[in-house]
């Protein structure tokens, strides 16, 4: 069976920062926040959400994760296993900071996010089916609690 990758796109606000160091950090996933629409399962469109705990094996196991512009493997801005991306997770969601790359893409990206140009971010993922569940949620039910302010 082939593993299809999954992305999400968050359009939250990500609370990312450009800092005087040429770093970047955010947040790439944010927990409890319901979706928008997303594909078809029995079908229906399904929305989800990310449970807190969510990352935690990718992080202790030093997962070698990426940063990429688009999800474009051409365009690293930095990974886990060189330790230009450092991830971790709190009551918000999957944190990272990011150590730029000299290059034009990391000096674009700086300025753009310090701009305020760039201000959300998506991530990609595999799932395995030990890692999804499924419940049925009132369609009425209101978001308020989304840990933004």
């Amino acid at each position: 069976m082939t593993e299809q990758i999954e992305r999400r796109v968050l359009e939250v606000q990500a609370e990312l920062r450009a800092a005087p160091d040429k770093t970047i950090s955010g947040y790439a996933a944010r927990y409890g926040i319901l979706s928008h629409p997303l594909g078809l399962r029995d079908g229906k469109r399904f929305k989800e959400r990310i449970s807190p705990g969510a990352f935690r094996s990718a992080i202790a196991g030093k997962q070698d994760t990426l940063m990429l512009v688009n999800h474009d493997p051409k365009q690293m801005l930095g990974r886990v296993s060189s330790g230009t991306l450092k991830l971790s997770e709190d009551a918000k969601g999957l944190a990272f900071r990011c150590a730029l790359p000299n290059t034009q893409l990391g000096n674009d990206t700086h300025e753009m996010v310090k701009r305020g140009d760039l201000n959300s971010c998506s991530f990609s993922f595999v799932m395995g089916n030990r890692d999804e569940s499924w419940d049925e949620e009132d369609e009425d039910e209101d978001d308020e609690d989304l840990g933004l302010n």
